[in-house]
């Protein structure tokens, strides 16, 4: 028997009840959101034992497919020495779903992390400082990370050339593309919101767009 995939906001109700039922936790410094069944754990914890619990019960929730651990141990700073801190610098990038495939390295002197590399938009950057952030020992975070160069018309046009023309079902979809440095805002006519949804992720996937005005018009 398949089971359905529980909603966004079932597993954030079901997440804060098994906190809620934890003894080790004080549920009530932990912030709890959830996207896509991707789970993000925030705010403070009073030792590494009760951050490593509120993890673990979010990963036992059914239906979470990962945990993003940006809760912060307060009292454990200078506790851990910088090799521990990269160490678990390397294992977090590596398992982080947004951040496993970007070329971010971390550097670490004196429990100061230092991120450098490039990622693919501003809401990345923002992550790899969370999670450096919230990784036990750390003092502070100095962020290098840069995103991609703007992309340029021809490149953007491409894509959605490629993506769209396998995709329409009533004729070539009329849409066309202005880039603004990072942002793209696509304009035009398609023939339907599978289309017009086709089209924006698309544009979200051509290298330095970080942003995207969608102002697509179906037409029946």
């Amino acid at each position: 028997m398949t089971r359905v995939p529980l909603a966004d906001q079932d597993l954030h109700r079901a997440i804060l009840k098994r906190l809620e039922w934890a003894p080790e936790i004080a549920a009530e410094h932990v912030l709890v959101a959830v996207r896509d069944a991707v789970v993000t754990l925030s705010g403070e914890a009073f030792s590494p034992a009760e951050k490593k619990v509120a993890v673990r019960t979010a990963v036992e929730v059914q239906g979470v497919t990962a945990v993003i651990d940006e809760i912060v141990v307060r009292d454990a700073v200078g506790t851990v020495d910088d090799t521990d801190i990269v160490t678990a610098m390397t294992d977090v990038l590596a398992h982080h779903p947004r951040l496993a495939d970007q070329p971010i390295s971390a550097t670490v002197q004196g429990q100061v992390v230092t991120l450098s590399g490039m990622v693919d938009s501003p809401e990345e950057q923002l992550a790899a400082r969370r999670v450096a952030q919230a990784v036990l020992g750390v003092r502070a975070v100095v962020e290098h990370l840069t995103l991609p160069p703007a992309p340029t018309r021809s490149q953007a046009q491409a894509r959605l050339a490629e993506v769209l023309g396998g995709q329409a079902t009533g004729g070539a979809p009329q849409v066309d593309i202005h880039l603004t440095g990072h942002v793209a805002t696509l304009e035009g006519n398609v023939h339907s919101w599978y289309e017009r949804r086709m089209a924006e992720r698309a544009a979200r996937s051509v290298p330095g767009v970080t942003e995207v005005e969608n102002k697509l018009v179906v037409i029946f």
